[in-house]
């Protein structure tokens, strides 16, 4: 079926305004997920920050309490050597009391820069509390990097290990956990060396307090200097270096690899974060940072990341809003677009209705003459066309009506000549044929 103007002109019209919605919709909702996107970046980057801070301030007053503990005069004293019973239980007392007021220590020593290292006082945290070791179950810890490196320091200087499952015998709580040892060594007065203060420090209780403060659809990773992961959803990837496997962070997410090369700024990354059973599309932020910034060691990767389905969460939520609008808009643009056909084609339709009356009737109508714009231009050149062609024939009539005029009478006298006799005597006869009467014509010729 052939369309007509009208119809062509409302789908041409209802065309470009659904399309024009659709494209705005479409661009309206790729800027609000770029700017989610984008607001999620600099979210996770204050996060990562701010939880930076924190892990610094926690790890600051640890060191800043073990070197508290190693400027005592009664450490000095227990860790001189000789007959220090008293100096040594005093000692016990202070360790018990900082494992009674701290939920995150393990275990806190006393260890003697000579004798192969020898705990000289040690309380570790148990199921029941803080428990004082003595005697023979006291260990030679020399050989452990957190007590040769921390000799190796000045006064007032920290070491900080890296962080492992601790798998020193007879450590009660500490035993098979994420453990990180933090010391610093003891002088006396004369600024030799006495021996080392060793805080055992519970990792996960401190990191589990840090994401206890975090929305739960967060993913909080964690990477020694080498990228092994220590903290990942999955359990099962994290420590894999213990069980004789890696699992590195860099493998997940690439550009991580310049972090562990060097230190640098934050830097974010997207990947699919495998967490067991199935990969989760994350967006993360990461930040190189030294557990205690006043330390030595301590150097991690600490990773933060959203899923991309959260992300654009409020994206989706935008998409039907969306939807919904460019729907609304496509059918007012339908509907303004049959008004608009209807608006344009009327004055045609009456141009061509009167164009076809003037045909067969010859006579002039109402046309729209009085419109500005190009219809209106065309109705008045029709008007103008209509006017001309009744005045031609108008003036055809009067030369026809002349001519005839002229057929019939004489140019000089006006009388009817010959041609007038025969035209009446051809309608006399014919008269007298339909009555069956007879005919008398008279002409007198002059």
């Amino acid at each position: 079926m052939k369309l007509g103007l009208r119809a062509r002109l409302s789908l041409l019209l209802a065309a470009f305004g659904v399309l024009a919605a659709g494209l705005t919709g479409l661009y309206a909702y790729r800027q609000q997920r770029e700017v989610l996107v984008q607001t999620a970046e600099r979210e996770l980057q204050a996060t990562t920050h701010v939880s930076g801070r924190r892990l610094a301030a926690v790890f600051g007053r640890i060191s800043g309490e073990a070197r508290q503990l190693a400027q005592q005069r009664v450490t000095r004293e227990a860790a001189a050597g000789g007959p220090a019973a008293a100096q040594r239980a005093a000692v016990a007392d202070a360790f018990e009391a900082a494992l009674r007021n701290q939920p995150s220590y393990f275990q806190l020593r006393l260890i003697s820069a000579t004798d192969n290292g020898l705990e000289l006082v040690r309380v570790d945290r148990d199921a029941t509390g803080p428990v004082r070791v003595q005697g023979e179950a006291l260990q030679e810890k020399g050989h452990f990097p957190y007590v040769f490196q921390a000799l190796q320091l000045g006064g007032g200087e920290v070491f900080l290990s890296k962080i492992g499952l601790n798998h020193e015998a007879d450590s009660h709580a500490a035993q098979e956990k994420p453990t990180l040892h933090v010391a610093t060594p003891v002088f006396d007065d004369a600024g030799r060396q006495l021996g080392v203060i060793v805080i055992g420090v519970d990792v996960a209780r401190i990191f589990a307090d840090l994401r206890a403060d975090m929305p739960e659809y967060l993913r909080l990773l964690l990477a020694n200097e080498w990228g092994d992961y220590l903290i990942h959803p999955d359990a099962a990837q994290a420590f894999a270096f213990e069980q004789g496997q890696r699992v590195l962070m860099q493998e997940t997410f690439p550009t991580v690899e310049a972090l562990l090369k060097a230190p640098g700024p934050p830097l974010l990354a997207q990947a699919a974060l495998n967490e067991g059973a199935q990969a989760t599309p994350v967006l993360g932020a990461f930040q190189r940072l030294r557990l205690a910034p006043d330390a030595r060691g301590g150097d991690v990767v600490l990773g933060i990341a959203e899923p991309l389905d959260e992300i654009l969460r409020s994206s989706r939520a935008l998409s039907s809003t969306v939807e919904q609008i460019v729907m609304a808009v496509s059918v007012v643009a339908i509907l303004l677009a049959l008004v608009a056909a209807g608006l344009v084609t009327r004055p045609i339709k009456q141009i061509t209705r009167e164009a076809r009356r003037f045909s067969s009737e010859h006579a002039a109508g109402e046309l729209p003459v009085e419109r500005s714009d190009e219809i209106g231009e065309l109705a008045r050149g029709f008007h103008e066309m209509q006017q001309s062609v009744l005045a031609s024939m108008a003036e055809l009539h009067a030369s026809r009506e002349r001519l005839a005029e002229q057929a019939r009478t004489d140019p000089l006298t006006g009388l009817y000549n010959r041609g007038s006799f025969a035209e009446r005597l051809e309608h006399g006869i014919a008269a007298a044929r339909r009555s069956g009467r007879g005919l008398a014509l008279l002409f007198v010729d002059l």
